[in-house]
């Protein structure tokens, strides 16, 4: 599902989680170097033509991620421990590689979690604030 926001936003939805972190290298100690793992590479295949193209310019971008999921929640209606932050390195790499900027111009990333039928993550793109200096 892909929604396009108006000018100053950009809204849409990928249809799945990414690997975790845990599980995103596979490591070659022969060569001493580190590469995506199989898992990391295929969910970064299947996902980049959901990822709508970014239009916007700006010189720092605010971004949501909200992962919506039913295995949030336990049967019993209390809060399963999910780590969410585990999911947020590979969706921003992706995302970022795709909009052709570099991730250090995000200034501010929002992760929610929210009840839904099944995996998805709403991205939202929008202006973000430059960094303040305090003195």
């Amino acid at each position: 599902m892909a929604e396009s926001g108006n000018g100053d936003r950009l809204c849409f939805t990928l249809p799945s989680f990414p690997t975790s972190v845990n599980k995103l290298y596979t490591i070659n100690h022969n060569q001493r170097r580190v590469f995506l793992s199989d898992e990391a590479l295929l969910w970064r295949t299947r996902i980049t033509p959901s990822i709508l193209p970014c239009r916007l310019e700006f010189d720092y971008y605010k971004l949501t991620l909200l992962y919506q999921s039913p295995r949030w929640l336990l049967k019993d209606g209390g809060l399963r421990q999910m780590d969410a932050t585990n999911l947020d390195k590979l969706c921003i790499d992706t995302l970022c590689a795709k909009w052709q900027f570099d991730d250090s111009k995000l200034t501010e990333v929002i992760r929610r979690k929210e009840w839904y039928q099944w995996d998805r993550i709403v991205v939202t793109l929008e202006q973000g604030h430059g960094l303040e200096v305090n003195k």
